[in-house]
C-alpha cells in the first residue's frame, strides 16, 4: 500500500518530536476501522484517532489501561505519548511500541490443534488478569473524570436508552421486538443492580484485537472503547470467537476459571450484553438508512440473545 505525502510528512513530524528516530522503514496496518495505524522502522504503532464528535479523548482513556495492564504483566504495548495538540491531524495521536504477532482471526487456521488451545488458554487467563484492576466508579474510562456512574445500571440503562428510544419514537424495529427488549430490561433490571465492583473491561475483545505468535499470546490490543464495569460484558464478543476460531471458546473459559470465578447468572449477563450491543448495530443501520446485511445479521443476533433471556 503506497503511504500518500500527507502522511508522511506528517509521521516524521512526528517521529521528531518524539525522538523517534529517522524512517527508514514505513507500513500501515490493514486493519483498523476507526483509525489509521502506522508501523514505523518495526518498533513503533503511530494510531491517529479517526471518530469526531467525542469530547474526551479516547487515547487517553486507553493510556490508562495500558498502564495498568502492563504493571500486571498482561501484553499490551507501552505507550509513549498520547498527542492531543491537534498539530499532526484533527483528532488525537497515540504512539506506542509495536507489539510482534498477527491477528488471531486472520492466523487461527494455520495453528496446529496443540497451539490454538495454549494460545485460547492463555488469552483466558490474561481476560481473568485484566478483570483483576478495579475502579471506584462506573462508565466509559474517557469519561470517568467528567460523567463517572456510581451505578452500574445506571451506565447501562443509559447506553439503552440511548438507542432505544429512537427505536421507539421512529418505530425502527419490528414491533415485536419494540416490546420484547423493554420487558427483557426490566426482567433483568435487579441483575444489573446486583453489579457494585467495576472492573477494567476491554468491551470488544474479538480475534481482530488479539496478536499472536506461534501460538503465544502477545499482545491485546485497541482498548479504544475501554469500559469500567462488569466482567460478564467481555464475553459478549464470544459469537465471534465461536465462529472466527472454531473450539476456541470453551477453552477460552477454562483459561479464564483458573484464576478467575464468574456470577451463576454469567450466561444470562452475557446475553443480554450481547443484545445490547446488537440493538446499537441495529439502531445505527437504520438511523443511516441501511436495512441490509448489517441490519439484519443484528437483527437475527437480537433475537437470539432474547430466545436465551426469555427461556
Amino acid at each position: 500500500m503506497q503511504i500518500q505525502q500527507e502522511w508522511l510528512d506528517r509521521l516524521s513530524a512526528l517521529c521528531a518530536r518524539y525522538d523517534l528516530g529517522t524512517i527508514k522503514m514505513l507500513t500501515q496496518a490493514s486493519r483498523g476501522i476507526n483509525n489509521r495505524i502506522f508501523i514505523v522502522n518495526n518498533q513503533y504503532a503511530i494510531r491517529f484517532d479517526g471518530l469526531t464528535g467525542i469530547a474526551e479523548s479516547r487515547f487517553a482513556a486507553e493510556k490508562i489501561a495500558y498502564d495498568a495492564l502492563t504493571e500486571i504483566g498482561v501484553p499490551v504495548p507501552r505507550v509513549i505519548a498520547v498527542d492531543s495538540s491537534h498539530d499532526f491531524a484533527s483528532g488525537d495521536v497515540m504512539i506506542m511500541t509495536r507489539v510482534r504477532g498477527a491477528a488471531v482471526i486472520d492466523t487461527w487456521h494455520l495453528l496446529s490443534a496443540q497451539q490454538q488451545r495454549h494460545l485460547a488458554y492463555q488469552f483466558g487467563q490474561a481476560l481473568a488478569q485484566m478483570h483483576a484492576v478495579t475502579f471506584e466508579k462506573f462508565g466509559r474510562l474517557r469519561k470517568l473524570a467528567t460523567n463517572p456512574q456510581d451505578r452500574w445500571i445506571d451506565y447501562v440503562v443509559s447506553f439503552y436508552e440511548q438507542y432505544m428510544i429512537p427505536a421507539l419514537e421512529q418505530r425502527l424495529l419490528p414491533a415485536d421486538l419494540l416490546e420484547r427488549i423493554p420487558a427483557i430490561m426490566t426482567r433483568y433490571r435487579p441483575m444489573l443492580e446486583s453489579v457494585t465492583t467495576a472492573h477494567l473491561v476491554h468491551m470488544d475483545a474479538h480475534p481482530e484485537n488479539v496478536l499472536q505468535e506461534n501460538g503465544e499470546l502477545t499482545g491485546i490490543v485497541d482498548f479504544e472503547w475501554v469500559l469500567s464495569g462488569d466482567p460478564s460484558s467481555d464475553f459478549q464478543v464470544q459469537d465471534q470467537w465461536a465462529e472466527f476460531c472454531p473450539g476456541s471458546l470453551e477453552v477460552i473459559y477454562e483459561g479464564y476459571l483458573s484464576l478467575r470465578s464468574l456470577p451463576a447468572d454469567h450466561d444470562q449477563r452475557v446475553a443480554l450484553y450481547w443484545l445490547l450491543r446488537n440493538l446499537d448495530s441495529a439502531v445505527e443501520c437504520l438511523l443511516d438508512g441501511d436495512s441490509g446485511q448489517g441490519y439484519q445479521k443484528a437483527e437475527q443476533k437480537m433475537r437470539q440473545a432474547l430466545a436465551i433471556l426469555e427461556s
